[in-house]
């Protein structure tokens, strides 16, 4: 360890620290809520468990080739990447059915059919007759357009 005259408090590990802080953080949200609604507590755990292996790979998972801004943040990085890589190959083994079912706790909406859009039926973009004159540009427009117009 060697001191350069920043703040080296922010560059030390403090593993301790975040056990102590991680298990009263467990303890408390497990002892605090005598919950019976089963997907409620499921959820719960789940994140428990997923906050616990980013938290325990953020504290001891070695440094990679980054330093800066923090080894911390490539270290954080690099276990949310092992835990999206581990929920995918959950996901490999479910049936479509059921890997739909779960993907709706995530959101609510995906099981919801989308109205049909005609990107190809008027191609003005000025239509003086209609109180929006670029109302086609706009009906037009949506997240899949503008993604892959950054892109």
């Amino acid at each position: 360890f060697f001191d350069d005259g920043t703040l080296t408090y922010f560059w030390r590990a403090h593993t301790v620290t975040a056990l102590v802080l991680m298990v009263g953080f467990l303890l408390y949200e497990a002892l605090s809520r005598p919950d019976e609604d089963v997907v409620d507590n499921t959820k719960r755990g789940l994140v428990a468990l997923v906050s616990c292996f980013i938290l325990l790979g953020v504290t001891i998972t070695p440094d990679g080739l980054f330093r800066r801004p923090h080894p911390a943040l490539w270290r954080l990085t690099f276990t949310v990447s092992i835990v999206y890589e581990l929920t995918l190959i959950f996901v490999l083994y479910q049936s479509a059915s059921t890997a739909r079912g779960l993907l709706t706790h995530l959101d609510p909406e995906l099981g919801v059919p989308l109205e049909e859009k005609d990107y190809g039926g008027s191609c003005l973009l000025y239509d003086a007759d209609n109180d929006n004159p670029y109302h086609n540009i706009w009906d037009k427009m949506d997240l899949f357009v503008i993604l892959h117009l950054v892109e």
